[in-house]
């Protein structure tokens, strides 16, 4: 048995690191078939213009298949820690992560801007999982949603 992490947890890039400046959009789908834990991290370099009128929302989705509108909001009972509200130049420059507990197999993040102040924003998004049910582990892609 391996003892190293590379060995026993998936790394999968959700989102690679861009500009969104204030444009709503989802990170790809992480699948979590064959492992029994899952984490969510939003990585947020420096948002130009953020402030009380102009924010960052990071939310985890969840849904039984990759059709983009049958995803529904994690309840906050089924995530380990929580996304805060990014609404200050200070809050910037942060990676957020979340645990999750549910029972769904696709998850996702939705990036969710308010106002439309925030002219730069470079953001990426990644998910990690572990406790595979086979060892090693084999490294899902990501998936587009449908």
């Amino acid at each position: 048995m391996n003892h190293d992490l590379i060995s026993n947890v998936a790394s999968v890039m959700l989102s690679a690191p861009a500009d969104h400046a204030y444009t709503d959009f989802y990170s790809d789908i992480l699948d979590t078939k064959g492992f029994e834990s899952a984490q969510l991290s939003a990585l947020i370099g420096i948002l130009t213009g953020v402030d009380s009128s102009n924010t960052l929302t990071i939310t985890a989705e969840e849904c039984d298949t990759t059709v983009t509108g049958s995803f529904t909001t994690v309840a906050a009972g089924d995530l380990d820690g929580a996304f805060t509200l990014i609404d200050a130049a200070t809050e910037d420059v942060v990676m957020q992560s979340v645990g999750y507990n549910g029972t769904k197999r696709y998850i996702r993040l939705l990036f969710n801007f308010a106002g439309t102040g925030i002219s730069a924003s470079l953001i990426a998004a990644f998910g990690l999982l572990s406790h595979a049910r086979t060892l090693p582990v084999t490294v899902p892609a990501a998936v587009s949603a449908t």
